[in-house]
């Protein structure tokens, strides 16, 4: 007969999953909200605006240098709601694919950063469950938000292989953490995230320092 104590364990690890997944589908709501209505209204706006600058008297120079500001203004904009749309629900694990998701991720992550970022993937993506495929990505897009709160981040890297049906993600970086009481400031919660979500598919989140003064973490999935 369970424990007190174990069943205790079992509610929260019940109302952790329950929480995560609901944090999912709010994401979901508010990207499709934002995607729908907000984003939309900004491309009908540029259209429009692309429209009617050719039916517009001769402007002045003033005058044409603000309407070419607000359509880069208007573009730009298009642009990051459709980068937090994908933030928020990551479609391109659905569409194309863990892979292509993770190569979007890296690029996002290092966009206007002075690192060099190196990945390598398995010629052939393996077949994985939409709740895998999500969880994997949440991982990535934690593992490389640690990466970045590194001080001096210069090289860092992504591995990704599968070895006797296990999925492994491999992140290396050789930034400079800032640690209290032999563990990486600010991690703690990070990690716990991590963990949980791999842990219920049977997986496993591990991190290392490595004798050179590397970060090591590397993520597991039995596929």
């Amino acid at each position: 007969m369970p424990s007190k104590l174990e069943g205790e364990l079992a509610e929260a690890q019940a109302l952790i999953q329950h929480l995560l997944a609901i944090g999912e589908r709010s994401k979901a709501a508010f990207a499709r909200k934002l995607h729908d209505e907000i984003a939309e209204l900004m491309v009908a706006a540029l259209m429009d605006l692309t429209a009617a600058i050719p039916h517009l008297p001769v402007l002045d120079v003033e005058a044409q240098r603000q309407l070419a500001r607000a359509k880069a203004t208007l573009g730009a904009a298009i642009s990051q709601s459709r980068r937090l749309v994908e933030e928020l629900r990551p479609s391109l694990v659905e569409e194309v694919g863990l892979f292509t998701a993770l190569r979007w991720q890296v690029h996002e992550a290092t966009r206007g950063r002075n690192v060099i970022y190196t990945e390598w993937y398995p010629e052939i993506e393996p077949a994985l469950p939409a709740d895998a495929s999500i969880a994997l990505f949440r991982v990535a897009e934690e593992a490389l938000a640690m990466t970045f709160k590194r001080g001096a981040v210069e090289l860092a890297d992504l591995r990704v292989t599968v070895d006797e049906n296990v999925l492994h993600m491999k992140f290396t970086d050789n930034g400079i953490p800032v640690m209290r009481s032999g563990a990486e400031q600010d991690a703690d919660i990070s990690l716990a995230t991590m963990r949980y979500r791999l842990r219920i598919l049977g997986g496993s989140v591990d991190i290392e320092r490595a004798p050179g003064g590397d970060t090591i973490l590397s993520a597991r999935l039995p596929l």
